[in-house]
């Protein structure tokens, strides 16, 4: 009969805070049907997940429809517990002390363990012969037990040499390192004044 009466009732396309909307309360089994106002059912978030202790776990439903779960979010065995977007600024982790210039904003977007980065910039003037070492990842890279690097650097342009520029990410660090042809590591005073375009793709801890 309720759900009769319901079906012919006027929709409301813009509800008031003090509007009242029927719930059918089961709770107890005894099926009596009850109200809330539009104002209190969305004055806190919704619980929609598990709450209970032993897990820790807590998801939500804002009125604006935001989802927040604090433990993640779980595919059939795999978390997916991070996720985060934001800006990082390059820096010279050679020793040398550079300052490089840097164009636009470098931003990154991690997915997981997943991190992928980009950023522009462009060497002072300098005759240091260390090897570039270009730090400030927004997260530490996973340690790899020795194994070697964990992620690679893609150089779309630059004119520091007529060779492919490539890069490798340092393992347990937030450093990487370019190579000319594939294997050359690069001195900074190879760089010196030059422009470097790049992306990144490696795997935190």
């Amino acid at each position: 009969m309720a759900t009769f009466e319901l079906q012919n009732k006027t929709a409301l396309t813009t509800p008031a805070s003090l509007d009242l909307i029927p719930i059918h309360d089961e709770s107890a089994g005894s099926y009596t049907m009850k109200k809330i106002t539009v104002g209190n059912l969305f004055a806190s978030p919704l619980p929609i997940g598990s709450t209970a202790a032993n897990t820790g776990a807590f998801t939500t439903l804002s009125a604006s429809g935001l989802i927040t779960a604090s433990s993640g979010i779980s595919f059939g065995g795999s978390t997916l517990s991070s996720y985060a977007v934001g800006s990082w600024t390059p820096s010279d982790q050679s020793g040398a002390g550079l300052s490089f210039t840097i164009t636009g904003t470098p931003s990154y977007i991690r997915k997981g363990n997943s991190v992928f980065a980009f950023g522009t910039i462009t060497f002072p003037a300098t005759a240091s012969s260390a090897n570039i070492s270009i730090g400030g990842l927004p997260f530490t890279s996973k340690s790899n037990g020795g194994g070697g690097e964990v992620g690679t650097v893609q150089v779309g342009y630059n004119n520091i040499s007529a060779s492919t520029i490539s890069g490798l990410v340092n393992q347990n660090a937030t450093t990487f390192k370019l190579f000319s042809g594939g294997s050359s590591i690069i001195t900074n005073a190879t760089a010196s004044g030059k422009v470097l375009v790049f992306t990144i793709d490696y795997y935190a801890a």
